[in-house]
């Protein structure tokens, strides 16, 4: 079986750190060889783009751009660069895109329980819970998940990660870099 390949420049996009805080820049930057036009770098959630800027390359083919964080989003995103331009020979749109993941920490939120503590099978357990914001003020629209278990269930299953320990070592990984050759 024989594949031909389209042989095109390459491309990179990079963020200076994959995890951000929902309240600080994205710096966007990259390598974008043999441009035909500018690029539009957007932040996108869930396939939706939130904010984009377009970036100009310069002769030796670099960008950068920063990106601000719409408030309210928060999670796994998508830097995703697209080139503006067509090919002058033909007239055809380029169709050169790269992106990388990153993610953005929500806002900190400063959470209360009232009521926690271990109950026996068939007490009942009556919890307050009290969400703010960083300002101090109630927080609306706040989904909250409450996980009863029973230890000697944990203790026969084999320890994973928990999601503080992915984002930590997510922080203190080196930016991610994707390298595209098309």
């Amino acid at each position: 079986i024989s594949i031909a390949l389209e042989n095109r420049p390459a491309t990179t996009v990079g963020v200076v750190r994959s995890v951000v805080r929902a309240d600080e820049p994205i710096a966007v930057e990259g390598e974008w060889q043999q441009a035909q036009g500018p690029l539009l770098v957007s932040l996108v959630r869930e396939g939706t783009p939130v904010v984009s800027r377009v970036a100009r390359v310069d002769e030796r083919g670099h960008f950068g751009t920063t990106l601000t964080v719409p408030a309210g989003v928060y999670g796994a995103c998508t830097v995703r660069a697209v080139e503006m331009g067509w090919d002058p020979r033909t007239g055809v749109p380029s169709t050169r895109r790269d992106q990388v993941s990153v993610f953005v920490r929500p806002e900190p939120l400063l959470l209360t329980l009232q009521g926690l503590g271990r109950y026996r099978p068939g007490d009942t357990a009556r919890l307050g819970v009290e969400v703010k914001n960083k300002h101090g003020a109630p927080q609306k629209d706040v989904g909250l998940a409450l996980s009863v278990v029973d230890e000697r269930v944990l203790a026969l299953s084999t320890p994973e990660a928990d999601l503080v320990t992915v984002i930590h070592a997510l922080e203190t990984q080196k930016a991610g870099v994707g390298q595209t050759a098309g």
